[in-house]
């Protein structure tokens, strides 16, 4: 009887890589870090808007942290103050386009170096196994896990946790923010919250199997290659060049048709996910209007929580979607 591959959980799964991950821990965790300073930067990006239109162009006063932090010479004069809000919109976008290059590297290279360790693991640990597995399983099916699968190892290193963790941070943060300067407003924001987790919960459900059918499509695909070259002679004796190549054309045309049902299917479940954030926003504008005429917030006010919505709703779907998948 033939052993049975090992079925992991999707826990067990992510804890085995992150020990075969270990020597990089390092690496990650420097990563980490980088992802929760683009909490704060999110925080300061709208705050030179409401500057502008509340205390520059408008005339209320700057609210009491501010005021505190900000010298009274550049309070009290609203061309240093604009001056002021200027400088803060160039430092805060050059220290977020620094974090985002220096993680960007940093995510390369560490991406790039599992990737090569979980394939020298891999290579080791197929030239080990019996002549009966590789008569069972095909070597095309171990490439295919060499070459391709090893990649997803490293995503899952590096995008599986790290990003929920920092999006998690974003979240609680972006909300604490936006219940402090409307409560009403946050509460409606957070009404697509659940909407959002039902539509990632059944499209990860429903379209798992797939992404499985198409690995095992394209592995079949390079199966065909590693047959008729290993067999190259047996195949030009007996004329079968043109059976051969119906054959590989008939699997990869399989393959990229799975491949582009996949993509429809992304594509419908961004543009569903993008619809319903969309539709938070359009209630928050329109109530946050409705306070602004009464005068129970102000426009500046109301142009940060619109832009803090913009930054709540991504790491909102970043981390149901971790959570369904």
């Amino acid at each position: 009887m033939n052993a049975q591959p090992k079925q992991y959980s999707d826990m067990a799964l992510i804890k085995r890589i992150a020990l075969l991950s270990k020597p990089f821990w390092g690496h990650i965790l420097i990563i980490f870090l980088l992802g929760l300073l683009a909490a704060p930067l999110a925080l300061l990006v709208p705050l030179p808007v409401k500057i502008v239109v509340d205390s520059v162009i408008g005339t209320n006063p700057l609210p009491g942290i501010f005021a505190r932090l900000i010298p009274a010479s550049i309070v009290t004069n609203k061309s240093h103050l604009l001056l002021f809000a200027v400088f803060v919109q160039l430092a805060v976008v050059m220290l977020s386009q620094l974090r985002n290059m220096v993680s960007y590297v940093l995510e390369t290279l560490t991406r790039s170096r599992l990737t090569l360790s979980f394939r020298k693991r891999l290579f080791t640990h197929i030239q080990r196994l019996s002549f009966a597995f590789h008569d069972r399983r095909g070597t095309s099916d171990s490439i295919y896990r060499i070459q391709y699968d090893t990649p997803s190892l490293s995503y899952i290193s590096l995008y599986g946790i790290i990003p929920m963790l920092s999006s998690v941070v974003t979240l609680i943060v972006m909300v604490y923010v936006i219940l402090r300067i409307n409560l009403q407003l946050a509460l409606v924001a957070l009404t697509v919250t659940p909407i959002v987790a039902t539509m990632s919960r059944l499209y990860t459900v429903r379209m798992r199997p797939h992404y499985t059918r198409v690995k095992k499509t394209e592995s079949h695909v390079l199966g065909i290659i590693q047959e008729v070259m290993t067999a190259f002679r047996v195949v030009k004796a007996f004329g079968r060049e043109e059976t051969e190549e119906e054959r590989f054309e008939q699997h990869s045309n399989e393959a990229v048709g799975q491949r582009v049902r996949l993509s429809f299917a992304e594509a419908a479940f961004g543009l569903a996910t993008n619809l319903t954030t969309s539709l938070g926003t359009a209630l928050v504008l329109y109530i946050g209007v409705k306070n602004v005429l009464a005068g129970k917030l102000s426009l500046g006010s109301m142009l940060m929580v619109i832009s803090y919505l913009g930054q709540l709703y991504g790491p909102l779907s970043n981390i149901v979607s971790k959570v369904a998948g």
